[in-house]
């Protein structure tokens, strides 16, 4: 599968796992597949502080990023872990309405760890399976 013209989508907030979201940016990047970190919930802070102390500063907040999104602006979606940061992305209900979006466009939904969180909120498991980390 080519990855020329992909775009991809990171969400990220306080208490992201930061190895989970830095490494799938990295990853990604390195494919050449075109990447955008939005935050979720950062109010007016510009930096999303991580699990484990460090701070990403996303590309884009996700408030922002919302009103221009449409069905096929991203070809995948991820969700990294981190209890704290998986809870803040699943509660956003503008999330929820992008990841079922997603899934029902036939696009990637990718989430880790605790990232699940947010599949089952937007109920894209329903009558389907995934594979998860418990949660």
């Amino acid at each position: 599968m080519s990855t020329e013209n992909k775009k991809a989508l990171v969400l990220i907030a306080d208490g992201t796992e930061e190895m989970e979201a830095v490494i799938s940016i990295d990853v990604l990047r390195r494919a050449s597949i075109e990447v955008t970190v939005a935050g979720v919930a950062l109010k007016e802070q510009k930096f999303a502080t991580c699990s484990r102390g460090v701070k990403i500063i996303p590309d884009i907040s996700f408030d922002n990023l919302w009103p221009t999104v449409s069905h096929d602006s991203f070809d995948v979606i991820i969700v990294p872990g981190g209890l704290g940061g998986a809870k803040t992305i699943s509660s956003d209900e503008n999330v929820q309405k992008l990841l079922a979006n997603a899934h029902q466009s036939k696009k990637i939904v990718a989430a880790i760890c605790a990232g699940p969180i947010s599949v089952k909120l937007a109920k894209i498991n329903k009558g389907g399976k995934i594979t998860c980390h418990p949660v």
